[in-house]
């Protein structure tokens, strides 16, 4: 249905006239009584079907599309209306054909002051959106980077400090940094290759990660660069976080390899050490050496391993830990004293390998030990199994693997040899 405009003088939506979108009446007395009022049409009734069109309204009155304020963004959302709608309080004012006085003007209707401060306050934060966007982008046509012809341009422009000298190849570019004594010493290298990957050195050995960044490292952005320079600048200098000064070590450690076990066990030591010291308390992993080691100390002597362990010299798992993980692995005096467990830790740990990891050597030792009783866990330990004689001797084990650096060393039990000079598993009693 095509409703008509009811003021007097207007075509809209009458044949041959203009079509227009009109307006009900609205529901509220008093605005109803003021469109009413302004009507120029006596003792007028308005029924369900009366409109009045848009003609009759000035343009600011009439919406066409709907405004939402973002407050997150600071920017104002506008979408279409399927059907225009008037402003809250609109009334006609505007009466094409009637006298002049009847009308009120074509200017638009002010808004109040609350309108006006977060018109304004939107503007603004457009304008800071815009500005902000702008900068951005001029930033990263200045310092990000695609290939390396333009990181090599960035690297020659850019503003470094004294304390580096750079040396431009044609597949690589380095930063060094060389200390001037009795003769002068490449100390610290970084390096970037054409694949855009950046190494850090330390008198020639590479530093595997520094300040939570692993290398080598991909860079798109001179700033990833300058940072690393002045990471390093600030560990020459001293001003850097203590676990920069362990990333160095740590690298410096793990390059020292040599023939000399005991030497390589004590760097390998001081390494997992290393490791340690930057773990959380809660959350400390240790390898299968350290862990053998501290199992065996803490079950020889308890109190001593405690001592050892508070003294803060030596980082130890707790001996809860210790008991707990022997326990899952169903080690105790009782179990000890069962054939077909006693290699349950190996079986295991076996299911556990690769099958390059499964070539092994068993190596297998006799120490003689002074023969005692103990009472541990409510059980008599230290006798033989099939005899009432304390353990004179111990058979010990090894399992190495061939290819791998994978070594366990199996908990033993007390196991007495049926006769003399039989070689059996674990502590033996001889006759």
């Amino acid at each position: 249905m095509v409703y008509k405009c009811c003021v007097p003088q207007c075509r809209g939506n009458y044949e041959g006239g203009p079509k227009v979108h009109v307006f009900k009446f609205p529901d509220s007395e008093d605005i109803k009584n003021a469109w009413l009022n302004a009507i120029p049409r006596e003792h007028f009734i308005p029924t369900k079907y009366s409109r009045v069109c848009e003609v009759h309204f000035k343009s600011a009155e009439v919406l066409w599309e709907s405004v939402y304020f973002d407050e997150k963004s600071g920017r104002t959302l506008t979408a279409p209306l399927e059907r225009p709608k008037l402003k809250d309080g609109a009334v006609p004012s505007v009466f094409p054909g009637c006298p002049s006085y009847l009308s009120s003007g074509s200017q638009s209707v002010r808004d109040s002051p609350r309108k006006k401060r977060q018109r304004k306050e939107a503007a603004a934060v457009e304008r800071a959106t815009a500005e902000s966007l702008q900068t951005y982008a001029d930033y990263e046509s200045k310092h990000v980077c695609s290939t390396y012809d333009e990181l090599v341009l960035l690297c020659k422009s850019a503003k470094t400090s004294v304390f580096w000298d750079l040396i431009n190849r044609p597949d690589k570019l380095a930063y060094v940094h060389i200390s001037f004594e009795d003769a002068p010493v490449l100390t610290y290298t970084v390096t970037i290759k054409s694949d855009m990957t950046l190494t850090c050195y330390y008198q020639g050995v590479q530093l595997k990660n520094l300040s939570q960044l692993n290398f080598p490292l991909i860079v798109n952005n001179i700033n990833q660069i300058t940072d690393v320079l002045t990471t390093i600048e600030n560990l020459h200098h001293g001003d850097c976080k203590v676990s920069d000064k362990y990333a160095v070590v740590k690298s410096l450690l793990d390059t020292m390899n040599s023939d000399d076990e005991e030497h390589q066990n004590f760097v390998n030591f001081l390494s997992t050490q290393l490791e340690l010291i930057q773990q959380p308390k809660n959350g400390l992993k240790y390898n299968t050496e350290l862990f053998v080691f501290a199992s065996l100390v803490s079950i020889i002597s308890p109190h001593a391993y405690k001592f050892i362990r508070s003294s803060g010299n030596i980082i130890l798992p707790h001996p809860n830990t210790i008991r707990r993980l022997c326990y899952s692995f169903k080690f105790g005096p009782e179990t000890e004293q069962l054939e077909e467990n006693f290699l349950f830790y190996v079986k295991n740990k076996v299911s556990q390998l690769t099958p390059q990891e499964r070539h092994v050597v068993l190596m297998v030792d006799e120490i003689h030990i002074k023969q005692f009783l103990d009472y541990k866990g409510g059980n008599i330990v230290g006798s033989s199994f099939n005899s009432e004689n304390a353990a004179s001797s111990a058979h010990v084990f090894m399992v190495q693997s061939v290819s791998t650096a994978v070594r366990e060393l199996p908990m033993t039990s007390r196991r007495p040899a049926v006769r003399p000079g039989w070689v059996r598993r674990g502590f033996v009693c001889r006759e």
